[in-house]
């Protein structure tokens, strides 16, 4: 029997999960960025699923280290949330190492040149990343 009605449910995993789902270019690029695989998800501190039905949010699970604490309608202002297929992100975090070639604060190496500063707002160093043969650092 054919169906008048479409029923098509599908979900995502995003590693963001305090999120006004409002539709609108931010939001999507935001979901973009942080769309992640369920494992990934359920691996994280605090992860969010979004199922859609019929392309539009329904549900919104809230994940915290594995567990699906609760379930809540999505929160939209004016519109919900259309879906889209963005591409699954592979999720990267910082391992401490000290014979790394990156860091993390520290003294400002005296190589480093920082900018004149004329204004009320100081520089702050923040560390140091070295993409030379970095394939996950090539974007900058």
């Amino acid at each position: 029997m054919l169906s008048l009605f479409k029923n098509k449910k599908q979900s995502s995993f995003f590693s963001s999960y305090d999120l006004d789902l409002e539709e609108g270019e931010t939001t999507h690029e935001i979901l973009a960025q942080t769309r992640v695989d369920k494992r990934t998800a359920e691996l994280l501190e605090g992860a969010m699923k979004i199922e859609y039905k019929n392309d539009i949010a329904s549900k919104v699970h809230w994940i915290e280290e594995g567990d699906y604490i609760e379930e809540d309608e999505p929160r939209f202002e004016t519109v919900p949330i259309s879906y889209r297929d963005y591409p699954i992100n592979t999720y990267k975090v910082l391992i401490s190492n000290k014979q790394g070639k990156h860091r993390l604060g520290g003294e400002i190496p005296t190589e480093f040149n920082l900018p004149l500063n004329n204004t009320q707002t100081p520089h702050i160093y923040l560390g140091k990343l070295d993409c030379v043969g970095e394939r996950s650092l090539t974007w900058t």
